[in-house]
């Protein structure tokens, strides 16, 4: 379903449930939505039951390798219901439909990381602080870096343009 506002309602019900401002702003959302459905490069999930009613929602960005868990909503007094397990389920499904790598793109709340790790997620950093003393160490770790990105394989791509 393409129900942005529905989407909206709810993601802002659960910012509201956890307590903390939503890190973004509504308008960025219908920014990010429309250049992605520009593009046929995201998927707007939505768990309802037979009356209608939203119990949860996930937007899925995809791109020609990779599909991202950006972001997702659940009615708070539906928690208990794990609608958001199924609709992670079937982001899931997409992306192997697809043959894309699938980035649950992580999370510093508790709550969120934890139910990543439930479906197999493993925590990466997504950047590192070094500090260097000197010229020579900073050259070093320089070339440390690049030759660790050299050293990772290189999977084949198919190239999924307009199917996605």
């Amino acid at each position: 379903s393409d129900d942005l506002e529905t989407f909206l309602v709810l993601n802002a019900k659960t910012f509201a449930h956890l307590g903390t401002p939503r890190p973004y702003s509504e308008d960025d959302v219908r920014r990010l939505d429309a250049a992605c459905r520009q593009h046929d490069a995201r998927r707007m999930l939505f768990a309802r039951d037979e009356t209608g009613r939203v119990y949860a929602t996930l937007s899925v960005v995809l791109d020609g390798r990779t599909a991202y868990n950006l972001v997702g909503g659940t009615d708070p007094e539906l928690r208990g219901s794990a609608a958001n397990h199924l609709l992670l389920w079937r982001a899931l499904e997409i992306a192997h439909e697809r043959k894309l790598r699938f980035d649950f793109c992580g999370s510093v709340l508790e709550g969120v990381e934890s139910f990543n790790r439930s479906f197999g997620a493993v925590q990466r950093p997504l950047f590192e602080i070094r500090r260097y003393g000197s010229v020579t160490a900073r050259a070093a770790g320089g070339l440390r870096a690049l030759l660790a990105t050299a050293r990772r394989p290189r999977r084949a791509r198919p190239d999924l343009r307009g199917e996605v």
